[in-house]
């Protein structure tokens, strides 16, 4: 990866920045393990369930941006943005299946390969921000719009379901001859939209603010592939939201806030059909408290609804459909900020019930996905203030994940619960800054993800070392 940035600063109050980037990734291809059919997880982290023999898999990626910012006076200013991305190959050929295990140890793996693929993405945002006061109420004011488009297409060949021989799970073998394409299919997608939003800050009195704004989105996608007629569709929203803050001594901020959101939703289902625009809301009231000037704590609770979200489609994996309605609810504890000087802590814990409301394929109740019930952080580093042994810092990370379900609709595989310890030590000199963080620090073995009976096991025990040079 290569990422040049240039930025001129044109006089004091205009500044343009421009940054390119180029990311070449050649990983190898790997889709997880499998359970085996009464649920055991048996097969060691490093097994491929692919066949690397055939793997060309790569990933090629262009951005490039710029942004302007320029202000006016001292209340008012423009912010204008362009980026540009490309993706020119995102899967390349790679072997993929079902993982539903025959006689409880072999796999059948088909042989697929993406020979034309190209996604473009562009997107033009400009804001106008302004302070101003109307009597004794102050205003921050924020008007602007978007305007993006989506362009996908590509050309996907996939061999004969039997073309490969079975895959021994307990014994692989990958010394196969590559199969030979047979059905292709060529799809695209072209998805067009605006927005065009307004936003007020306002500052009703020292401890009584208030956050005002809505967003109208137009959006307009045309859907093509082969075997199915094309289909065209528009879609537009106004997605309102509003925040409230109330101090009633320093200390102490009451908050409640409403928001709601408009997503496209691109691709198709199996019978060809368009997808509708995924829709939200939510709902969050909370308190923060400040403990001391560093220290702070905050508890809120929320609730969030969703429809037309995209799942895995029960009757054909290769597709994807829409639930009517999903609803997370939970509440959420925080505390973060210095507790002594050097020693820093971030720590959380989150209760969340995620569940299908309304559906007519997926049963009603049903846990989401990948959504476990309990979680909880810790993060704390220390960094000695003094001494010749100044700017030397330590860190410490415990991170518990729940049980939680894997696609939809539910099944009695569970992905089980895991504890994570993670762990830093750095060293600040000046302008250069050396750190070595260590990931999985026991080495502990866990699930991180998973689809029906797959499953993919978290990175093992791993250290990364960072210098940089600030100047």
């Amino acid at each position: 990866m290569v990422a040049p940035v240039l930025q001129w600063d044109v006089n004091e109050n205009t500044s343009l920045t421009f940054d390119f980037s180029y990311l070449y990734n050649d990983p190898v291809y790997d889709d997880g393990l499998t359970a085996l059919n009464d649920g055991s997880r048996v097969l060691p982290i490093e097994r491929n369930l692919n066949y690397p023999s055939l793997d060309e898999t790569y990933t090629e990626q262009i951005i490039a941006r710029y942004r302007l910012n320029h202000r006016f006076n001292d209340d008012w200013q423009l912010r204008n943005a362009f980026s540009f991305t490309a993706d020119l190959l995102a899967t390349g050929r790679a072997t993929f299946g079902s993982f539903d295990l025959i006689d409880d140890r072999f796999l059948q793996r088909a042989l697929t390969a993406d020979e034309r693929y190209l996604t473009e993405n562009y997107q033009l945002q400009t804001d106008i921000i302004g302070n101003f006061s109307t009597g004794s109420i102050d205003h921050e004011l924020t008007v602007g719009f978007d305007l993006s488009r989506y362009n996908i297409n590509g050309e996907q060949g996939n061999s004969s379901p039997t073309a490969l021989p079975l895959l021994d799970i307990f014994d692989p073998n990958y010394d196969v001859e590559r199969p030979d394409l047979e059905t292709f299919i060529t799809y695209g997608t072209r998805l067009d939209s605006l927005g065009i939003y307004i936003q007020d800050q306002i500052d009703f009195t020292d401890n009584f603010h208030a956050l005002l704004g809505g967003r109208l989105s137009v959006v307009e996608q045309e859907d093509f592939a082969l075997g199915f007629e094309s289909t065209n569709q528009s879609s537009t929203a106004f997605s309102p939201n509003i925040g409230l803050v109330y101090q009633p001594i320093e200390p102490i901020s009451l908050y409640a806030s409403y928001a709601s959101s408009f997503n496209p939703a691109i691709g198709r289902s199996r019978d060809g059909s368009a997808f509708e625009p995924e829709r939200g809301r939510q709902y969050e009231i909370g308190v923060k408290t400040d403990i001391n000037e560093n220290l702070s704590a905050t508890l809120s609770a929320f609730d969030i609804t969703r429809s037309n979200v995209l799942t895995t489609d029960p009757d054909d994996f290769d597709f994807r459909i829409q639930t009517a309605e999903q609803r997370s609810q939970g509440i959420e504890l925080l505390l973060t900020g210095e507790i002594l000087p050097g020693w820093n802590v971030y720590t959380g814990y989150a209760y969340t019930d995620a569940r299908v409301t309304e559906d007519n394929d997926i049963p009603e109740g049903d846990s989401l996905s990948g959504v476990p019930t309990n979680t909880a952080n810790l993060w704390t580093t220390y960094e000695i203030q003094n001494g010749d042994l100044q700017g030397l810092g330590f860190g410490l990370g415990l991170l518990f994940v729940g049980e939680r379900e894997t696609e939809l609709p539910n099944d009695d595989f569970e992905l089980p619960s895991y504890l994570r310890t993670d762990a830093s030590l750095f060293y600040r000199q000046e302008n250069w800054r050396a750190a070595i963080n260590i990931n999985n620090l026991f080495n502990t073995e866990y699930i991180d993800s998973g689809f029906r009976s797959s499953y993919f096991p978290g990175a093992p025990f791993n250290i990364q070392g960072t210098l940089s040079y600030t100047f």
